[in-house]
């Protein structure tokens, strides 16, 4: 990620096979917040929205002991929620390798929800087209993305999820 992208930062993230191995881990991490994520669509992603990490610790075992079966089907991940971020996806359309134009979205899933279930995707998505070389899109689209464009016969479709803390962007999945 680093080399291609190094303006953009990775959450740290744990990964298990066993909820049992997660359960252990979230007890030694008393001042952190975890986001859950399964690998595949076995289970549901759990994004705390409280600032307590009391509750939010609470959230993540009971989605573990609830589906259990579904997180260990093929593992799942903890990582450490970025807290007050915003999610924004930047997205850059090619034709033939060339850059046609670019957007980006933000997204307003608890709110678009209307905090009554499972955040699965943008409920409510705010689009915005940017311009070709503003800042946004040089962090999110360095040069190993044009080169791959170049490979890329018709429409080429990139984004990159982010999150913005205010001061770093992050991946919202790498």
């Amino acid at each position: 990620a680093q080399a291609n992208y190094p303006r953009l930062k990775v959450a740290p993230v744990s990964e298990f096979k066993k909820v049992e191995d997660a359960i252990a881990f979230l007890g030694e991490q008393k001042d952190k917040i975890f986001v859950l994520k399964s690998e595949g669509s076995n289970a549901e992603t759990v994004v705390p929205l409280t600032p307590d990490v009391d509750l939010a610790r609470k959230q993540i075992l009971g989605a573990l002991r609830s589906e259990a079966k579904g997180y260990e089907k093929e593992g799942f991940t903890l990582e450490e929620k970025i807290q007050n971020a915003v999610e924004i996806t930047p997205i850059m359309v090619f034709w033939e390798g060339k850059p046609l134009f670019s957007l980006v979205e933000l997204e307003n899933k608890p709110l678009g929800a209307g905090l009554s279930g499972r955040l699965t995707g943008g409920c409510q998505n705010l689009t915005i087209q940017t311009p070709m070389n503003c800042e946004l899109n040089k962090i999110a689209f360095p040069p190993v993305v044009f080169e791959s464009a170049k490979n890329q016969p018709g429409v080429g479709i990139f984004d990159a999820g982010l999150l913005y803390d205010g001061k770093h962007f992050y991946f919202t999945e790498f």
